[in-house]
């Protein structure tokens, strides 16, 4: 049964096929035909099978590299949509490095778009803060590092400092190295020409274990990790002394100046032009003047240098003046408590390239910022000039208002009150009213607000006598940053709802200041200064008050206590009488 199935699946049809090909043929030998037949049938077969073999392993082939294909573009797409969001990071940083108005906003882009590339557990920016030492012993004389700004994930850090630590290493400037001899032409006096050696750059610190290094600062519990410092070192241009005012008096003088002189050159261009053209039309005849002498080449050169040289003074003068410092800051990264291991050198490399662009933005940021503020500066001096011109009316009509409310203040009171009593209602009347007339005053008060460098001198102290007053705490007196949001539009509705009872004084902030010579500066600030000293003569006369009237109380009280332990004793003694 096997062999008649065999042959009839693999046989038959062939054998069907040659018999059919003999009846076609009817060739004299059948069976040799047969024969042959057979042959070609099978090595066709043969050729059928090889053919379909190729095609079906093409077909297998082709899928097999689809699926692949597929494959890697599956495993390339979080890669490719990782590049995309990292290449879109780069434009945005570059974005705000480039055209950007807030460094706190640049370095807290560049945080988080370097932890995502790093794999730091944390990264934060240290700032040198200059201490009272010289700076000779190991880590920086006296100096600390400030953390002032970190990723969302270390924000604890923020407002902790170090007194020592290798991040300092970052901030050592390591010396000039000697310049060499190329070996080339020698120079007039017999020597070789030496190379040009660039300048020494600030280090970058590396640590690749931070448990094998002990100057590495450990915030928590120790663990493994390493730990990066960049340098980024520029010139600021926002500090405390950045903008002088007496140099935007000297501008705004210089303006002044060079305006009159332009105005003057241009009236008598315009009159010689006007007599031009009155001898014209009188028919006089200019050719009897004589022609000017051709100018030299000697002659020439002088001219142009002498304008040159006036161009050159001018510019200068008319230059805004803005004084820069150094600012050394550090930008942190670490991988203690996160993946623990060091950093590459490609990542190394990339936090180093990103820290000096950092330094350049932070330079051009607040070069911008310190531009505008030197603007608001020159605008708020020729304002307060004009303020300063009414000043003497000012003050009359603020004194006649002051007597007023006094006497106001005084016809509320009961006819038997006490001197106290009047004096506390006297003096809060007066600074009720000098509170009411900062209305007058609140745009300047709020340019106030708007200065990133700090007013100096007794500026200052006004401004902090008054955030003393509305109870601001003494770091936040002490930090302009967060001091000058209180000086607002609003400051004066504030003041003018003080509550003398319970308001705090100024701790003598505004002792011995010279009013005139802050008004000078601005009248809004010597408005600020009455008020203030308004204030403390308020809060010190009801302070008296409740003084005396509580004396008077535990006097009446121990004269009443008095009076009836001798009322008793005077009882039991006409007892012991009957």
């Amino acid at each position: 049964m096997a062999d008649a199935a065999y042959l009839k699946r693999e046989v038959s049809d062939a054998l069907v096929q040659g018999l059919a090909s003999v009846v076609a043929a009817e060739p004299e030998d059948p069976v040799e035909h047969l024969g042959q037949f057979l042959l070609s049938y099978v090595d066709a077969a043969e050729r059928n099978a090889a053919e379909a073999a190729r095609l079906a392993q093409i077909e297998s082939d082709r899928k097999e590299a689809e699926a692949a294909a597929a494959a890697a573009a599956k495993a390339a797409k979080p890669q490719r949509e990782r590049e995309e969001a990292d290449q879109r990071l780069v434009e945005q940083l570059t974005k705000v490095f480039e055209g950007g108005n807030e460094t706190s906003g640049a370095i807290k882009t560049l945080l988080g778009a370097l932890q995502r590339w790093t794999g730091a557990a944390g990264v934060y920016v240290a700032e040198r803060v200059a201490g009272a030492g010289g700076g000779d012993d190991e880590e920086g004389g006296g100096d600390t590092a400030k953390y002032v700004h970190a990723t969302d994930d270390h924000s604890w850090l923020v407002g902790k400092t170090l007194a020592k630590g290798v991040t300092f290493d970052a901030w050592k400037l390591p010396p000039a190295p000697e310049a060499e001899e190329d070996g080339g032409d020698e120079d007039e006096e017999g020597e070789g020409k030496k190379k040009d050696v660039p300048p020494p750059e600030y280090p970058v610190v590396h640590v690749p274990q931070v448990l094998h290094d002990d100057r590495v600062t450990l915030h928590k519990m120790p663990k493994l990790g390493a730990y990066l410092a960049v340098p980024v070192v520029y010139n600021s241009s926002v500090h405390d002394g950045g903008i002088v005012d007496a140099d935007v008096e000297a501008v705004l003088e210089a303006e002044a100046k060079y305006a009159a002189e332009d105005a003057e050159k241009a009236a008598a261009e315009e009159a010689k032009k006007e007599a031009d053209a009155e001898a014209k039309e009188a028919g006089e005849d200019a050719e009897a003047a004589e022609p000017a002498p051709e100018e030299d080449e000697e002659a020439k050169a002088g001219r142009e240098a002498a304008e040159k040289e006036a161009a050159d003074a001018r510019a200068e003068a008319l230059r805004p003046k803005i004084n820069t410092k150094q600012v050394f800051l550090a930008l942190c990264l670490d991988t203690v408590g996160g993946s623990g291991v060091d950093f590459t050198p490609e990542q190394r490399a990339s936090a180093a390239a990103w820290g000096k662009q950092l330094a350049a933005a932070l330079a051009g940021i607040e070069a911008r910022q310190a531009l505008e503020e030197w603007n608001r500066r020159k605008a708020a001096v020729v304002a307060n000039r004009a303020a300063l011109e009414g000043a003497e009316e000012a003050a009359e009509a603020a004194k006649a208002a002051e007597e007023a409310a006094v006497e106001e203040s005084s016809s509320k009171l009961a006819e038997d009150a006490s001197d106290e009593a009047k004096a506390t209602a006297a003096a809060v009347a007066v600074a009720q009213t000098r509170a009411s007339a900062l209305a007058a005053h609140a745009d300047a008060i709020a340019d106030l607000g708007l200065r990133r460098m700090a007013p100096q001198g007794a500026v200052r102290k006004v401004l902090d006598a008054v955030l003393t007053h509305i109870g601001r705490g003494s770091d936040e007196v002490a930090d302009w940053g967060a001091a000058r949001a209180n000086f607002s539009a609003d400051l004066p509705k504030k003041l003018a709802d003080f509550n003398y009872a319970t308001g705090l004084p100024s701790g003598g902030l505004t002792e011995g200041a010279d009013a005139a010579e802050i008004a000078k500066a601005s009248v809004a600030v010597a408005a600020l200064l009455s008020w203030s000293q308004a204030a403390d003569a308020a809060i010190a006369a009801g302070k008296a008050q409740r003084e005396k009237e509580e004396a008077d109380a535990a006097a009446a009280a121990q004269a009443a206590a008095d009076a009836a332990a001798a009322a008793e004793a005077e009882e039991g003694k006409g007892e012991e009488d009957a």
